[in-house]
Parts: C-alpha cells; structure tokens; sequence
C-alpha cells in the first residue's frame, strides 16, 4: 500500500501502541481497519457533527480525539471491553457502534488492514534468503536472538510476518529459515528454577498472565522497582500459562513467579491440573495466584485456596473495581491487583512517607540539586526545569491528583488537558500527550515544598 507520511506514522502508532500492551494481532488489525474505515488513517480536527480523529470520537464525548497515544489507547480499553470471541469486523464495529447499515464496512477493509500490518509492523527486513539462486520478494522482519533466553518473541515476529504476506513466493521457506534462527539457545549452565546465575536474577519477578495480567504487569513492575519479566496474553488459559511457565525457568532464574491465570479457563479441574503443574515445574521457587470473577469463579476459587500457593483475594476485594464486562478491572482496579500482589510479597509499598503514593514516573525542578526518572533518584539536573516543576506519572489519574494539589497550594499547573493546554513541543512520546504530566509553576519555596512532597510520596 502506497501510504503518506501521516498516514504511515499512525499505522505505526497503533501497531506498536497494541504491542506494547500486549494486545492480540486481531485487535491490532481491528484497529486499523478503524483507522481506514473512519478517516483512512488521518489524524483530522473534523469530521460528521463533532466527531474529530483517527477513528472520528465525538468531541463532546472525548476530551482529546486528536490526542493520538490517548485515542489509540482508548480504542484498545474498548476492545477489551467488547471482545466475546466475535470476528474482526464485528469487533471493530462493536467498539465504534456505527448505524447497523454501515456495520459490514471494517470487515471490508479487514483485507487491506493485514496487508498494512505486514508492512508497517516490523523494524525493517533481514537480510534476504535465496532458492534455487532466486531472490524471494518476501523478507521477514528483522530480529534479535539472544542465547541463554526464550526467543519466542522473534519467533511471533517471524510469524506475524508470514500471515501478513503468505501469498508471496518463497515466504513458506523464508519464515522455516528464518524460525531456525529463532532457537531458544541453551545456556551453558543448566540451572535449577529458582538458582541464581553468576550474581545475576536476584529479585526478579516472573509473571505468566491473561488479560488481567497485561494491565496488572505494568503496575507491579513500577512497584516492584522494574524487576519483572511479564509474560501476558490477552485470552490466555492456563494450560498454556504451563507451557510459557517452562520456557521461561529453562533460560532463566526468578526469585518468584506471578501465575495470573484462570479466568479463561473452561473449568475449575482444568486449573487445578495447571496449578499443579507449575507447582513441579517451579520447585521451590514461590508462586503468587489470584482469586477470579467470572464464570465458574466459585469452584476455581475453591482449587485455589486448596493449591497451596500464596494467594491474593482479588475476588474479595474486586468489588468497585471492575470494568463493565465484570471480569476486567478499571485502572484504578489494576493498581489495586498490583498492590495485593506486592503485599503478598512483603513489598514494601511506595508512599509510605504518608498518604497514598502519586505513582511518580518523572520529576524534574533544577533547583532542587537531584531528579526522578524511571522513578530513580539521580544527582544534578536536568536542564531546562528551572523556573518551573515537570511531573510525570504512570497514569493520567496520578497526574490529576498532582496538579489539584499544586492549586490547592497556589500554584499554576500547565501541558495537561485537564488543566490548560498541551503545546506541541514537547518530544515524541512525552507523558505531556498522554495527559500523564503536569507542569508546575510558580513560588519557588512552594515549588521546593511541593517537590519534596512528591519524593516522599512516589
């Protein structure tokens, strides 16, 4: 497909956007037959009555439509939302609720949004492969093998790219040479689950989850200090989970496992024979489970409690937590997963200075002789911040909380949608475009009180 410059770049903002979550390659696809269908993949500030957007939100519903990280990850939330099993088309309709006449119109466009997907879904192309000293016009995208590590994710990236062009010649041969590659690479010493290797994965957190892991995961790994390997899959049961589970403890060492599984399981006895399953593979290595909602949560509950695993009470205390389909969680529901999670484990919580944590990602003020970023404390400054506070966090409600405590304090809060404006100068992927930032300005001694209080409260 012959694309512009705009349209390229937001095919590839949706792409890597659903990657990053972890969402499965229909929704992806869902999402960019929504971007054809609704504005041919056009960020436009207009649009039928209100409606403004890649995928046309109506304005007087949504605070940002233009705003693409917040738009695109609005349109995942939905899906997640929405999905039931029911086919692309019918997803991507679900999610935009157009007039029933125009509902065939994302299954239309299904066949040109794969054909996008292969093009603008990799980092480039290998090196090209050869048949019979002909060139094949299928490359797969490039990829990185790492011995001594599970190299299953070049391995969906080799795949992802054969489905999207399995009509070209050679591709068949391209993808089985390409996969031979993509071995898991045995490392040089066999190590028992749990055994440490050369110093190295003391504290880390291994989590094997479905879709309530993909929106768990994050806020653990900001809990935790970033020590986590998060293995999660939209839909994934935990047969499955096993299987990822072994791969996992053959190429590396974890000092406990999250088993976040359940919920898709068709029955209380198929999570009990998984359950015992990770038990033998993980040996003495911990494991951490949650109780489930959702169907047949009653019995699974019961093999949970009876498994013997350190279990967390999600199911006690999901009560206003959870999203419209009942069984997803809001984001103040995953931060809450998170948090029983992390006590479990006898983690210390953030903000314990008093008051609850502010979730802080970045903070930046030149005076004050020291910054955060990724949530550690770093010597110096970081230019650019003197006359005013810049706040980063993991989610825009952090970010509220701040900027309605720097007003009540008398300070002007600025770069956030809820409170002003976003100036389109900041860098590309700033928190500013995501409404996860605020800029603080104001009485410097009222700055300085302010950013200590947001140390103390991370």
């Amino acid at each position: 497909m012959d694309l512009t410059p705009e349209q390229k770049r937001i095919a590839k903002k949706i792409v890597r956007t659903g990657r990053k979550r972890g969402e499965s390659r229909e929704k992806i696809l869902a999402a960019l037959a929504t971007g054809l269908v609704e504005s041919n993949l056009r960020n436009l500030n207009y649009g039928d009555a209100d409606s403004q957007g890649w995928r046309q939100e109506r304005a007087s519903l949504y605070k940002n439509p233009t705003n693409l990280n917040a738009s695109i990850n609005r349109f995942y939330d939905e899906t997640d939302q929405h999905f039931k099993g029911q086919s692309i088309g019918e997803l991507a309709a679900d999610v935009q609720r157009p007039a029933e006449q125009y509902r065939g119109r994302y299954a239309e466009r299904l066949p040109d949004a794969k054909r996008l997907l292969s093009q603008v879904g990799s980092k480039g192309s290998a090196r090209a492969f050869t048949k019979g000293g002909a060139k094949s016009r299928f490359a797969p995208p490039s990829f990185e093998t790492t011995p001594g590590v599970d190299n299953s994710a070049a391995r969906q990236v080799l795949l992802q790219g054969y489905l999207g062009e399995r009509g070209e010649p050679d591709a068949l041969l391209t993808l089985a040479a390409g996969l031979s590659q993509a071995q898991d690479v045995a490392p040089s010493t066999t190590l028992v689950p749990g055994q440490r290797a050369g110093g190295q994965g003391g504290g880390q957190t291994l989590v094997i989850g479905d879709s309530l892991g993909v929106g768990t995961a994050p806020e653990l790994k900001r809990l935790l200090g970033g020590k986590v390997h998060a293995d999660v899959k939209v839909g994934r049961p935990s047969d499955r989970g096993v299987k990822r589970l072994r791969r996992a403890l053959q190429s590396g060492s974890y000092d406990r496992i999250v088993f976040d599984l359940g919920t898709n399981d068709m029955s209380a006895k198929e999570l009990q024979q998984s359950l015992r399953r990770a038990q033998q593979l993980a040996g003495g290595v911990p494991i951490y489970a949650a109780t489930v909602v959702g169907p047949d949560a009653e019995r699974k509950n019961r093999v949970l409690r009876k498994s013997g695993v350190n279990l967390v009470d999600w199911a006690g205390k999901a009560d206003g937590y959870l999203a419209g389909d009942g069984i997803h969680a809001t984001p103040e529901g995953y931060e809450a997963r998170a948090r029983l999670f992390a006590r479990a484990m006898g983690v210390k919580q953030r903000g314990a200075g008093g008051g609850k944590s502010f979730g802080i990602n970045e903070l930046f003020h030149d005076p004050m002789g020291w910054y955060l970023d990724e949530g550690k404390q770093v010597s110096g400054a970081i230019g650019g911040h003197g006359g005013h506070l810049h706040a980063g966090t993991y989610n825009p409600r952090d970010a509220d909380r701040i900027g309605r405590l720097a007003q009540r304090m008398g300070l002007h809060v600025a770069e956030n949608e809820t409170f002003d404006h976003v100036d389109p100068v900041h860098t590309a992927g700033s928190l500013h475009y995501s409404d996860r930032a605020v800029d603080v300005s104001g009485d410097p001694a009222k700055l300085r009180k302010l950013a200590k209080k947001l140390r103390r409260r991370r």
